[in-house]
């Protein structure tokens, strides 16, 4: 496998990978279908039971039911409108230019979902959809990069 994810959750000690999300600073339908689909044939490969696709438009989640081909196994359970995410509003719409800034950006709005929903701090802006399908994934383990943020290798 060559495809290399933004950004894992992963426990301490433990090869289990819990989620798997991959973040592009572009709305182009090409781009975001060429990235999903190599986001879903990841998942299915490695194993991995959830997957979220990042884009200034939407965050989108993936279930890996485990049965068949990537076409077949991983599916879409649902999406969110980015600029609904307090974290993320600035990064909507194209508001950014910055690949890295947002990467970063979803990596600490995700360890900060992770924090509120440990503490029992989940506010309104915790899209529940969100809380229910990246939920579990997140009290497994810790998020990080899946790998270095060099300028030069990132890319929209």
């Amino acid at each position: 496998m060559s495809y290399q994810p933004d950004i894992l959750v992963k426990a301490a000690g433990d090869p289990a990978t819990y989620l798997v999300v991959e973040v592009k600073l572009t709305s182009d339908p090409r781009t975001v279908h060429e990235a999903e689909s190599a986001l879903k044939t990841y998942m299915a490969e490695a194993g991995i039971p959830t997957g979220m696709l990042v884009t200034p438009v939407q965050v989108r989640i993936y279930r890996d039911n485990f049965r068949g081909s990537p076409k077949e196994s991983v599916e879409d359970v649902g999406d969110v409108v980015t600029g609904e995410i307090p974290e993320l509003q600035k990064f909507a719409g194209q508001g950014s230019t910055d690949p890295i800034a947002f990467e970063d950006a979803v990596q600490d709005w995700l360890a900060g979902l992770q924090y509120r929903q440990a503490n029992g701090f989940l506010r309104s802006g915790d899209h529940r959809l969100l809380t229910e399908h990246i939920g579990p994934s997140l009290t497994m383990g810790e998020v990080r990069a899946a790998g270095p943020r060099a300028r030069l290798s990132a890319a929209g």
